[in-house]
């Protein structure tokens, strides 16, 4: 279904987490590899040695995503927030685009946003990337598209 960009049933504000489901999924994946390895290791392999800590620091990893209760990307009509960075305002943000890498089968989908520090007028580029979480890029990008009207609209009555 595409929304239309006055939409107005889309809340005043969009927080967006990590998604449950795909990080349980790649924790038991790597917790499967971790034993594959350690069985490797049980007969005699030594060279699953090098498996063990890689499985451990990507279980580790998936394991903090699905522990964060805070929300990895807030967007509003006043701006944008990722998850350990500070606020950006519409003022700021010159672009923003959904952009997606693909390496071979694999791809990975990055939020990348062009914008002006205020004290220094310098611009700046941020990447946040937006795989694994519990919304797609399409609607990440319709959704900035609201926002921004809605500043838009907010500077327009002001």
């Amino acid at each position: 279904m595409k929304t239309k960009s006055t939409d107005e049933t889309i809340e005043f504000e969009t927080q967006i987490y990590y998604s449950k489901n795909i990080t349980v999924l790649s924790m038991i994946t790597s917790g499967l590899a971790f034993v594959l390895a350690c069985f490797f290791l049980s007969i005699g392999m030594w060279i699953a040695l090098v498996a063990l800590p890689i499985t451990l620091y990507t279980f580790y990893g998936f394991y903090t995503k699905y522990r964060t209760t805070e929300p990895v990307v807030v967007i509003n009509a006043k701006g944008i927030k990722s998850l350990n960075e500070e606020f950006i305002s519409w003022k700021n943000i010159l672009k923003t685009r959904v952009k997606t890498n693909r390496l071979r089968k694999a791809k990975s989908n990055f939020l990348e946003i062009e914008y002006i520090k205020d004290q220094s007028q310098e611009h700046s580029k941020k990447k946040i990337s937006i795989s694994g979480l519990d919304t797609t890029p399409e609607r990440i990008e319709s959704l900035l598209q609201i926002y921004n009207e809605r500043y838009t609209r907010l500077i327009d009555i002001a």
